[in-house]
């Protein structure tokens, strides 16, 4: 729901707040739909929303620009697209929480074996 007064304003205060709760409900809607949803795991929300951290946490620019590492642009990239993606999905969560459910295991999938080509090939099929 749009606050209209914060909207007016030029705030965008609540809209941050109102995108962290509908995001919240990924979560909890991927746990009830159980298998339906290909990222579910555990036994609750709380269940999956570790795994989402665990997944996104691997996505560490800083250190991987730190370190040197040679994929630290493919980590950047990859990290903006699962943005995208988490945001495109709070606009419309009935149509895109199953993509964005897909998108991150695709992600997960990807991540064991960190080359730049097939992170860049993720970004260009995951977007939502």
């Amino acid at each position: 729901m749009l606050d209209a007064a914060d909207y007016v304003a030029g705030l965008g205060l609540k809209n941050v707040v109102d995108t962290d709760a509908v995001f919240a409900t990924f979560f909890l809607y991927c746990s009830l739909a159980g298998e339906a949803c290909v990222y579910a795991t555990g036994s609750g929300p709380e269940d999956v929303y570790v795994r989402f951290e665990n997944t996104v946490g691997q996505l560490d620019v800083a250190e991987a620009q730190t370190k040197g590492w040679v994929n630290s642009s493919s980590l950047e990239m990859a990290l903006e697209g699962v943005k995208q993606l988490v945001l495109g999905a709070t606009y419309l969560p009935l149509m895109y929480f199953g993509p964005l459910a897909q998108a991150l295991v695709q992600l997960e999938e990807l991540l064991e074996d960190l080359t730049s080509d097939s992170l860049e090939e993720w970004l260009k099929r995951g977007r939502v």
